[in-house]
């Protein structure tokens, strides 16, 4: 993917800032292993989303937690590419895992959410180690104050998580 096009919502300051920091990032880091989507649209008050558009908001926009935020929606595209794989991924942890939160602030706003983020946020991990190395990529999942068990969990038991992601070919290279 050469390009991402980053367009806003409405213009807004804070939206034009966040659109100046992400393109900041799409130069400064080798981002091509984690984009599966080159549209991003920037809008104020609403939550971070995949789809249909991969949309950032307002709220946090340091350069850290936006490119946690960029790469954790763009792994939900990669996923919905390996749909096979990460249903075969996800009856592995309903087996390992079989009782999981659900709603703020531990788990997703749906159980298969929460076993999907389960594969999400380990990818996201791996990736921000790659970017930023483990102690800045840990420090950023442990701040986020959503899917709290869901990043203890993958900071817990991320081995156990990786080699079944590895297992079924969802591995980022």
């Amino acid at each position: 993917m050469d390009s991402v096009s980053i367009a806003t919502a409405s213009g807004a300051v804070r939206e034009e800032q966040v659109k100046k920091i992400l393109e900041n990032i799409l130069e400064k880091y080798e981002l091509a292993p984690y984009t599966f989507t080159d549209t991003v649209r920037i809008e104020s008050y609403v939550k971070p989303h995949s789809h249909p558009v991969l949309t950032l908001n307002t709220y946090k926009f340091d350069e850290h937690h936006l490119l946690s935020v960029y790469v954790h929606e763009q792994i939900h595209w990669f996923l919905d590419e390996k749909e096979q794989k990460a249903e075969a991924v996800i009856a592995e942890l309903r087996e390992h895992y079989e009782e999981v939160p659900v709603g703020d602030p531990e788990g997703a706003p749906s159980e298969y959410s929460t076993y999907l983020h389960l594969i999400v946020c380990p990818l996201e991990y791996t990736a921000l180690k790659r970017l930023l190395g483990d102690p800045a990529a840990k420090e950023l999942l442990h701040e986020k104050n959503f899917y709290q068990w869901i990043h203890k969990t993958t900071i817990h038991d991320y081995e156990f998580l990786m080699d079944i992601i590895r297992k079924h070919g969802l591995e980022i290279e």
